[in-house]
């Protein structure tokens, strides 16, 4: 919370998949809680089409696991949409991942992906903010 946002720029040229990628590397530990969730604004002159997904790597040691949320979220240019995703044990949010509280007690990275496939061809501000656990 505060008076600013990440502003991530971003160029999705069009004809293949594109991705603009923000992460941060930090130890967390989310046992407590029950979802995470981020909200994502897209200036009102950017196209319909981009959508966003929460990236993770969690694990101990040298044995990260990578793991991606199943689904996107639809990105709507001049409204801010919020991406949430579940981590209690057994969420089915995540890919070819099982959740478990070693899974929530050990988490590495955590990094937000916005995906073009093919199109549409944007290039400009896409504004991170608000990431929360709850």
């Amino acid at each position: 919370e505060g008076k600013s946002s990440l502003e991530l720029m971003a160029n999705f040229p069009g004809g293949k998949w594109t991705a603009a990628y923000a992460e941060i590397l930090q130890e967390l530990d989310w046992t407590p809680y029950k979802t995470i969730s981020v909200d994502i604004y897209l200036p009102k002159d950017a196209p319909f089409g981009l959508q966003g997904r929460f990236i993770l790597t969690v694990g101990e040691g040298e044995d990260w696991v990578w793991t991606e949320m199943a689904r996107l979220v639809k990105l709507v240019p001049g409204e801010w949409t919020t991406i949430t995703a579940s981590i209690v044990p057994g969420s089915s949010d995540w890919r070819r991942t099982e959740v478990t509280d070693k899974f929530r007690a050990d988490v590495r990275k955590l990094g937000i992906r916005i995906e073009s496939n093919m199109r549409p061809v944007y290039s400009g501000p896409i504004y991170i903010d608000n990431i929360r656990v709850e």
